[in-house]
């Protein structure tokens, strides 16, 4: 019986709590930790980034709490030594600066909000410096892992998103005479990843076509409002970068060789609950095609029996 009470001693001094030194019990740190570049869109509304923070070690199973600290721009100039300039505060948001895990808890997710506003501001104000947010963990009593407790965030770039059609050259259509209905497809959509729901509102705009009759020479008309039709307002849900708008064509009352042109797109791009701003650059704000009606010719010659 003694012999055996020893060996369970002995075998005591082998378990795994008894191995692993209290430090690595638990440890604290960040999934995507490392420096990470961030694009901001200018549209109107915060711009969120989210990340997480995960308790691992030997034991997870043990509660844990760990805080969320920024270095200063003191400490940022003496780590780095570059043009890098920290985000001042009242520039962003983080819904928790503290957390506290439960023994069932394995990780916990964070999310930033930025003015997009104010740093592009301070962007151009300063075009020579790189803004960013350094985010690291510290604990007074848990083990942070060192090589994954900082969030290096680099703001890369603030764009306004671009939205209209993806072809603005005129799309020169020819219909017999006499035709029923015809179909078109109208590429649009936006330059940028679409992290939003976006509503966009189409309609006719005749001064766009008085404008470019002006302006080239041409005597284009409006095709008769009973000659098309299309939805006013399309959504591109998120995650969806360009899709179509859905034209029907009556050739109703075209008259041989008429010659109309039909434009449209003052097209106004808002989110589902709130206004945005969106610019018009690299995608057109206005879509062209040219409609004609051509009366078929018919060859002379010998009737067939």
């Amino acid at each position: 019986m003694a012999v055996l009470l020893l060996t369970a001693c002995d075998e005591s001094k082998y378990e795994l709590e008894n191995l692993v030194p209290d430090e690595y019990h638990k440890v604290l740190y960040i999934n995507n930790s490392g420096m990470q570049d961030l694009t901001l869109y200018n549209t109107g509304e915060l711009n969120t980034y989210a990340f997480s923070v995960y308790k691992g070690g030997s034991d997870p199973s043990l509660t844990a709490s760990v805080e969320i600290a920024i270095h200063s721009q003191e400490e940022v100039d003496a780590l780095y030594g570059v043009n890098y300039r920290v985000i001042p505060s009242d520039f962003y948001s983080m819904d928790t600066r503290r957390l506290d895990f439960a023994s069932d808890e394995r990780s916990k997710a964070v999310t930033l909000s930025l003015s997009t506003d104010l740093i592009g501001a301070a962007m151009e104000a300063n075009p020579e410096a790189t803004y960013v947010l350094p985010l690291y963990l510290t604990s007074e009593k848990d083990s942070v892992n060192a090589d994954k407790s900082e969030l290096f965030i680099r703001i890369a770039d603030v764009l306004t998103p671009t939205v209209g059609f993806t072809n603005t050259d005129i799309q020169p259509l020819s219909y017999t005479y006499g035709f029923d209905t015809q179909s078109v497809e109208i590429g649009f959509g936006l330059d940028t990843d679409n992290n939003w729901e976006v509503e966009c509102r189409f309609a006719v705009d005749p001064e766009y076509l008085s404008s470019y009759n002006g302006k080239h020479g041409t005597a284009y008309r409006l095709l008769p409002e009973g000659n098309y039709s299309f939805e006013e307002i399309n959504l591109l849900p998120a995650g969806t970068t360009t899709t179509d708008l859905a034209v029907s064509l009556s050739g109703s009352g075209l008259a041989p060789g008429c010659l109309s042109v039909w434009t449209m797109f003052r097209c106004l791009m808002s989110l589902r609950t709130q206004s945005i701003r969106w610019s018009f650059g690299s995608l057109g704000s206005n879509w062209i095609v040219r409609v004609g009606v051509y009366k078929p010719i018919r060859k002379s010659g010998p009737e067939r029996v």
